[in-house]
């Protein structure tokens, strides 16, 4: 979770959600940077079970 990602402008990481789905086997949300819902898939599809939004995405 990196909550000031949008803020700053910075994007999701999402190679680093990738490598910890495939080490950690319990419910895990990524958040931070999502703007749209595409990258709402695109973190979906790194094996995350939830998005967390907070600015206006």
């Amino acid at each position: 979770l990196d909550i000031t990602a949008s803020h700053e402008k910075r994007d999701i990481m999402i190679e680093v959600a990738r490598r910890t789905t495939e080490q950690v086997f319990i419910p895990f949300t990524v958040g931070g940077g999502i703007r749209t819902l595409g990258d709402m898939r695109q973190v979906l599809k790194t094996g995350a079970d939830k998005v967390s939004i907070n600015t206006a995405a």
